[in-house]
């Protein structure tokens, strides 16, 4: 509330936050490709790639939402900035993703096979780490502008 009101002839979406969310949608693809891949070279059984590959792409999103959520302040800002809908957004699809992890029904029905929770740490990793880039692109870009 502190800026002022965008100029009426100013795009909502400009040309570079299209092409930075397309940048965060490969980041993404790349990393849940890379789980994929990964796991069935070093041998995994189908229904446990098909887990952690699910995970990756759900953590992905969810750092997705939490860094996108400010164009100009850091996660750390971010997360210390109450929001009641993040935290039913994020709940959320953190509950839907350790469900369907960890209850039978729900892993036949998802085709997964049961995974550690080592695994779904790396999962975890990997796909907040997805949005480190933009982390440090909105930390350079706020340190050019002051």
């Amino acid at each position: 509330m502190s800026r002022p009101p965008r100029k009426i002839d100013e795009p909502f979406f400009g040309s570079k936050k299209i092409f930075i969310s397309c940048f965060q949608g490969i980041c993404i693809l790349i990393a849940t490709l890379g789980v994929y891949f990964v796991t069935l070279e070093i041998g995994y059984v189908i229904g446990e790639v098909r887990a952690m590959t699910f995970a990756t792409l759900i953590f992905a999103n969810i750092a997705t939402i939490l860094t996108n959520r400010s164009w100009e302040s850091s996660i750390f800002t971010i997360l210390c900035t109450p929001n009641k809908t993040v935290k039913w957004v994020v709940g959320g699809a953190a509950l839907f993703i350790l469900l369907v992890l960890t209850i039978p029904f729900l892993q036949r029905l998802f085709q997964f096979e049961p995974v550690s929770i080592w695994e779904i740490a790396i999962t975890f990793a990997i796909g907040m780490s997805t949005m480190i880039w933009f982390e440090i692109y909105k930390h350079f870009w706020l340190r050019k502008q002051d």
